[in-house]
């Protein structure tokens, strides 16, 4: 009687898991038989030697979801094979190697995990075992597998410097990341650059991850969003990079019991592990961000009082919030202009030409303290500057611990359930940035260095110039039966009934 798995379904058919016999190995194979010919097309089978002569035996029979990896490894150079915990991923990535390096002689292959220990916990303890089934050398002091054919897979990590500059000594034909959102950008991009070859061979770079991690908002941005700049890194090409989505119902060699260890983790957690949920994950600062209940469309005619708030940048990137905020006390971050190795009176100048075309007569604001101090060119500060050209600023509270808490606060739902502040699809910068920081590991309360938090400066600055939302609603003298009078009586209005949309 066959055994089936009742958690696991086929990512083909939507059929069920059935445990089978394959060339003397117990796999998993769908019911379905069209399916089950596309898991075995691409086995792994040897030859191998026993107390009773020779015999074949299959040593890897991918699931459907690792024949997508396979398939897309052959059609693409930048494949990331991600999503929940236990999707089968890290194994994925190691049998890979192993199949091109048992196909391709003298192939040299790394991979590569965060440190040593979770190095040794992941790849090498299994590999001692795998390496005999291919008459593969497990050399586990200096950490590679040397295969009879001349190929090799070298294990590393990048825990530190002197790791790094060992891999970069060292052309490699494919490149593995395993958990890819633990290891810093500058560092990977170091290591990517490694992947060159004079076989007539494509280089490929793979990796596997779950969501999180403090670079998520980088390899987001490169697999999902495929949206980096030519200024960010001239060479990308999105063309070249394919996600392939895991999920917790994609392998049925787990204990049925696994899925309930991850239901039982907070809430963040969960939906990163469980759901392999993209827009949060352990660590996030905001994780108070839902871009579909934060970022509204373009095309309204807003209403109040507008403001610019800016943070200063030349070398780094300087970003203006242009804002209204309405009678009902929301804000709504309307316009961004993101800035960068541009002198002050052509900032000042193209700040002002924006608020010419949102209708502003008056453009005041909180600016980053640095634009007082004055230029050594001219004498004349930034914010002086930016006097002249019509944009009269003020010094910004930058209290950075209360300003955050702050901005959680008009992150929040209002009383009638949307956010208190919003921003416009006008502003891409803002929207992609905020839910990419991370909280700094030794300073929770505050976001990670290094990250690109500009456009959250800005807005740190806006909202310190104001109350929190609650407050600046009850100061303001509205008209009975206005939708912001109905929101003080805790009555339902949306903000598209606020008179501001045309």
């Amino acid at each position: 009687m066959p055994l089936f798995h009742s958690l696991a379904r086929c990512c083909w058919c939507g059929g069920r898991f059935v445990k089978a016999k394959f060339f003397k190995a117990d796999v998993w194979v769908c019911e379905t038989p069209q399916c089950q010919a596309r898991q075995t097309e691409q086995s792994l089978i040897r030859t191998v030697k026993t107390a009773q002569g020779e015999e074949k035996r299959c040593l890897y029979l991918p699931l459907p979801k690792q024949v997508e990896f396979e398939d897309a490894v052959r059609s693409f150079k930048r494949v990331l094979f991600g999503g929940a915990a236990g999707g089968s991923k890290s194994h994925a990535l190691r049998w890979h190697l192993y199949k091109q390096a048992l196909r391709i002689p003298r192939f040299r292959a790394l991979l590569l995990r965060k440190n040593l220990v979770e190095l040794e916990r992941t790849h090498i303890s299994d590999a001692e075992f795998e390496a005999r089934l291919f008459n593969g050398k497990l050399n586990k002091s200096k950490y590679y597998l040397r295969f009879p054919n001349g190929s090799q897979i070298d294990f590393g990590h990048l825990a530190d410097k002197e790791q790094v500059t060992k891999h970069l000594s060292t052309q490699y034909d494919s490149i593995a990341f395993d958990e890819i959102t633990t290891f810093p950008e500058t560092e990977r991009r170091l290591i990517m650059s490694r992947a060159r070859t004079t076989k007539e061979i494509d280089t490929k770079i793979i990796a596997g991850t779950n969501p999180g991690g403090p670079d998520s908002y980088w390899v987001k941005r490169r697999w999902l969003q495929k949206d980096l700049t030519p200024t960010e890194e001239p060479g990308y090409r999105p063309e070249q990079h394919v996600y392939i989505p895991s999920k917790l119902e994609d392998n049925p060699y787990l204990d049925e019991d696994y899925e309930q260890s991850l239901m039982d983790l907070p809430e963040v957690l969960r939906r990163a592990y469980r759901d392999g949920d993209w827009d949060i994950f352990p660590g996030q600062f905001f994780s108070e961000w839902r871009r579909a209940h934060h970022v509204v469309p373009t095309g309204r005619i807003y209403d109040g009082r507008w403001v610019v708030a800016v943070d200063w940048g030349y070398m780094a990137p300087g970003v203006a919030l242009f804002a209204c905020i309405s009678a009902d006390g929301r804000i709504t971050v309307v316009k961004e202009y993101v800035f960068k190795m541009t002198i002050a009176s052509e900032v000042a100048k193209e700040i002002a030409k924006a608020a010419t075309s949102l209708g502003i007569k008056r453009l005041t604001g909180p600016g980053d303290t640095e634009m007082w101090k004055p230029q050594t060119d001219s004498g004349e500060s930034i914010a002086e500057t930016f006097t002249r050209f019509g944009v009269h600023l003020t010094k910004a509270d930058k209290d950075r611990v209360n300003g955050w808490q702050r901005l959680r606060h008009w992150l929040r739902p209002a009383p009638d359930g949307d956010p208190w502040l919003q921003v416009t699809e006008d502003c891409p910068y803002l929207s992609r940035t905020i839910p990419s920081l991370v909280m700094h590991e030794k300073f929770p309360e505050d976001i990670a260095d290094g990250l690109e938090d500009h456009a959250a400066d800005a807005l740190r600055y806006l909202v310190m110039s104001r109350p929190s939302p609650e407050h600046a609603l009850s100061t303001i003298d509205v008209p009975e039966n206005s939708p912001a009078w109905l929101m003080r009586q805790g009555k339902r209005t949306t903000h598209r009934q606020q008179g501001q949309i045309a």
